[in-house]
């Protein structure tokens, strides 16, 4: 069974157009090119770089001679509002004018979907933790669906969560753990078209997913293997219970828990009892809880 460090963080190694890109080693550029809808909706194939300060300005310029001066639309989601101001603050000196942040107060779906609505953004930085509001993957399609490219900004680097950012159609994976600056200047190039992603990596890390997913229903078949009381004991070493307190609270000796943990651990395909409690937690079993 594939391990979720091993080959989630091997993927994510690709991920390395820019030095702050999500998971990425941050020293490092990813080779090949990418093809994207660019902030003026072309498509076009391009190799990922990283612009200096005077050729943003031209891109900036060049953008709004082709759209009559328009500038790009900015939607800001983030929990943090000190963050959010800087962020909108630093993109209007960057030359960015209509950027927009979605109230930190309620960021819920429904009132994010409406803010959308109403400024119809080009592009959009989304935090992927949103505090009460929870991870906001489910937010990346919907935006998406709205012709806007979505960013994501996130101190995560779970490497599960990430690929399923790229699944759900995310344009770029942003660290938070970057300095502000170095961030910055990541987002102002994907705003102007330039990706950080190159189709392998995109690629490999969604196939990394693939086979962790494999991985979980293949786990799930050996609970359905477990006998009544298997079931039993691992539910208690789920809720924290060691094997002697199992033992004494069922009345059984302490070598019987013993072997029944063994059979759950056989059945279960893995090598430990914080295996099997991960696996339970990770499948959401027992499923009545």
């Amino acid at each position: 069974m594939l391990s979720e460090n091993a080959s989630g963080g091997e993927s994510l190694r690709l991920l390395q157009g820019h030095r702050c890109v999500a998971g990425a080693d941050h020293g490092r550029r990813a080779a090949g090119s990418a093809r994207f809808a660019g902030a003026a909706g072309d498509d076009v194939e391009r190799t990922p770089r990283v612009r200096s300060a005077a050729s943003r300005d031209v891109a900036l310029d060049e953008r709004r001679g082709r759209t009559g001066g328009q500038s790009l639309r900015i939607l800001v989601i983030e929990d943090h509002e000190l963050f959010a101001e800087l962020l909108t603050y630093s993109l209007a000196l960057a030359g960015f004018q209509n950027v927009r942040r979605v109230d930190p107060a309620d960021l819920h779906l429904d009132a994010v979907l409406a803010a959308a609505e109403r400024f119809d953004p080009d592009i959009v930085l989304l935090d992927l933790l949103l505090g009460a509001a929870g991870v906001a993957t489910g937010y990346i399609e919907p935006m998406s669906a709205r012709s806007a490219q979505v960013l994501v900004l996130t101190a995560s680097e779970d490497p599960t969560l990430l690929a399923e950012c790229l699944e759900a159609g995310t344009a770029g994976l942003f660290s938070k753990g970057c300095p502000f600056a170095e961030l910055l200047e990541g987002l102002t190039d994907a705003a102007l078209g330039d990706t950080v992603l190159s189709p392998q990596a995109r690629a490999a890390v969604l196939d990394a997913l693939k086979r962790r997913r494999a991985d979980q229903l293949r786990g799930l078949d050996g609970f359905k293997d477990l006998t009544r009381r298997e079931a039993v004991v691992l539910r208690a070493l789920v809720d924290g219970r060691v094997v002697e307190e199992i033992a004494a609270t069922d009345g059984v000796a302490v070598t019987t828990v013993r072997a029944q943990v063994r059979s759950v651990l056989q059945k279960l395909g893995v090598n430990s009892q914080l295996a099997a409690v991960a696996l339970a937690r990770r499948a959401n079993w027992p499923h009545d809880r």
